[in-house]
């Protein structure tokens, strides 16, 4: 009866032994396995390696374009200067030379020194009206402003004169020049004009013009030209 009960309990202890060493076991040993929950398919968890994402493709709507604009590398460039045209030599053109205007003097006009005289109305005149008295020491001096060209000019006196018997003088002198006289007979009527002319010096600026008769009656005195 003894040794029956020991040969049937030697198998059980050993393996009880066994469930032990593989208890112990499983504590020394790491899991290597992942845990199944009963009723499912045994699904193998393996780590997949961890590998940088490929960025996701950006849609034009909602994330700025993926496409790294490189900037060129901008090089600041002068100020492009307009080139200034060199100076062409410009050939002056020559001033044109100044010339003489013509005068046209009324001797009566109050803006002329005088001295004895009286101006009467002269409708036949070429300026309407004359010098008369003129002479016997009564004068008149014409004074010419700004004379730009000086030289020689002719001189032209509209006069009148009622000389029946001998013609009477008339005295001229430009500036410092000699006294020029002229007898002048004239168309023989205080009305009726008659002329005389002269070569004269102008100066340049103010030129000064005397008419006059220190002794005797002169001519009376239409218009003075001068050209």
């Amino acid at each position: 009866m003894t040794s029956r009960s020991r040969t049937a309990s030697s198998p059980w202890l050993g393996i009880g032994l066994l469930s032990l060493v593989v208890a112990g076991s499983s504590l020394a040993v790491p899991r290597v396995l992942p845990t199944r929950t009963s009723g499912d398919a045994p699904t193998q968890t393996v780590a997949a390696p961890t590998s940088t994402p490929a960025p996701e493709a950006s849609t034009p709507s909602s994330v700025s374009t993926a496409t790294t604009t490189v900037a060129a590398p901008t090089t600041t460039q002068a100020p492009t200067q307009t080139p200034t045209p060199s100076a062409t030599p410009t050939t002056k053109k020559p001033r044109p030379k100044p010339t003489f205007e013509p005068l046209t003097i009324n001797p009566w006009a109050k803006i002329h020194d005088s001295s004895g005289i009286e101006v009467t109305e002269c409708p036949l005149c070429v300026s309407g009206k004359r010098v008369q008295y003129l002479g016997q020491g009564h004068y008149v001096i014409v004074r010419l402003k700004d004379v730009e060209v000086p030289g020689k000019r002719t001189m032209t006196v509209i006069y009148t004169c009622a000389c029946d018997d001998e013609p009477r003088e008339l005295d001229v002198m430009v500036n410092s020049d000699p006294v020029r006289t002229v007898a002048l007979k004239g168309a023989r009527s205080w009305d009726s004009p008659d002329r005389t002319t002269m070569r004269i010096t102008l100066a340049k600026g103010e030129n000064v013009i005397r008419f006059f008769n220190q002794e005797a009656p002169a001519p009376d005195l239409d218009q003075i030209l001068i050209r």
